[in-house]
């Protein structure tokens, strides 16, 4: 059952290029085989989601000062077994953010292959789900164990503060699939 939800997630999105669609079709292909690319059994690479929380009346988005990673990025983790990618934002939300997601949208708009290059990290390759959380402006109780820091931006702000160029990237996509249309 939970490779259906998978497999109807990443079906969900609109391959644009060539690239998405290789991508979109990578992931469908891992998806059955999705025991074999959870953090639990394999610990080079398995499947993350990742979620923007976003404020659309303030247009700002909310962003954490991640320990491992080194950087700011938005929240997320690591798909559990029997775990869909969108039950993983929900459970994330609330182990990161403190806050259970109740009527929120909880919308998937990019699939992303991240390698991973930290020779300390067992990790290697990540396999990211990428969701738009909108959400009403307000104070998180971020997980300090896992964070400096979390705060909210501005688009521009946030674009500014994310040094992965791929995220940058992916950040621009979300503005263009939901403010520029």
């Amino acid at each position: 059952m939970v490779q259906n939800n998978f497999v109807q997630e990443i079906k969900k999105l609109k391959s644009n290029n060539s690239d998405e669609k290789r991508i979109q079709d990578l992931f469908l292909e891992k998806s059955k085989r999705k025991d074999s690319f959870i953090k639990k059994f394999s610990l080079a690479e398995h499947f993350c989601s990742f979620f923007l929380p976003i404020d659309v009346k303030s247009r700002t988005i909310y962003l954490v000062d991640h320990i491992k990673a080194r950087m700011w990025i938005p929240p997320g983790g690591h798909i559990e077994k029997n775990e869909s990618p969108k039950d993983a934002v929900v459970r994330e939300f609330k182990e990161e953010l403190g806050y259970t997601l109740k009527k929120e949208v909880v919308d998937l708009f990019t699939l992303s292959i991240t390698p991973i290059e930290d020779p300390k990290r067992t990790c290697k390759i990540h396999y990211d789900f990428w969701y738009a959380v909108f959400i009403s402006k307000r104070n998180f109780r971020f997980l300090k164990k896992e964070f400096h820091d979390g705060r909210w931006f501005s688009f521009e702000k946030g674009l500014q503060m994310i040094s992965r160029d791929s995220y940058r990237t992916i950040l621009k996509k979300f503005t263009n699939i939901y403010y520029n249309r």
